[in-house]
């Protein structure tokens, strides 16, 4: 989308309908970088600090009130390299399930969901 540049920020209606054309997603950080991303290029980066920040949680805040998200703690990269490794160890090595528990920080039933 091509934007006229002006010195006048952008109205804050404006903001709040691009922010609410912004694909919703489960992944709470990528939608929230996405939110920023959109409200950067719509402002010219002109509201960056105060109104932009508080203009995006405000949106994000909306989308997400009241549910229960969670966040993992890797991305998917990671869980596959992750979970490639204790097939490896497992299978190749020959390591016991309590090592792996302990060397990947989880529990003796995600190992063996894992190895299934």
């Amino acid at each position: 989308m091509v934007t006229k540049k002006t010195d006048q920020p952008l109205a804050r209606h404006d903001l709040a309908a691009r922010l609410h054309a912004v694909p919703e997603t489960d992944d709470v950080i990528s939608y929230t970088l996405a939110c920023a991303v959109t409200a950067m290029q719509a402002t010219g980066a002109a509201m960056l600090n105060d109104v932009l920040s508080q203009a995006v949680t405000d949106h994000v805040h909306k989308t997400f009130a009241g549910e229960q998200l969670y966040v993992c703690k890797r991305l998917q990269g990671a869980i596959d390299a992750r979970n490639t490794a204790i097939r490896r160890d497992y299978w190749q090595h020959g390591e016991h399930i309590p090592l792996l528990v302990r060397r990947y920080g989880l529990t003796e039933r995600r190992i063996r969901q894992i190895l299934a």
